[in-house]
């Protein structure tokens, strides 16, 4: 997010299946699109032990630990009408590891 978070950010996702990249890049850059360089995230997934694979993602908390560029971002994430569309919570944390520790005793 890269504005100040509210109480309750809605995010919904789009992703789109690409069948010619080069054309795509091409018709955003008539558009005066410009991309920027990719970017690494190493991510870590967390559940509610009462949900497994496969279950519907609708009205169930899910916490993501996310560390991009060296900085470490812990994410509470509510799919409300499909896994798409969620209410989301973001915060950066210092300490990824006592963060990961932390949520593996809650769980």
């Amino acid at each position: 997010m890269t504005h100040e978070p509210a109480k309750n950010d809605h995010e919904v996702e789009a992703k789109y299946r690409v069948n010619d990249l080069q054309k795509l890049i091409t018709a955003l850059a008539e558009r005066h699109v410009v991309l920027t360089e990719p970017s690494v995230q190493d991510d870590q997934a967390y559940a509610p032990a009462s949900w497994s694979y496969g279950m519907s993602k609708v009205g169930v908390p899910f916490a993501r630990l996310r560390t991009q560029e060296g900085r470490h971002l812990f994410t509470v994430k509510k799919p409300i009408d499909n896994e798409m569309a969620c209410l989301e919570h973001e915060c950066v944390i210092l300490d990824r590891d006592a963060m990961h520790a932390a949520l593996r005793d809650v769980s």
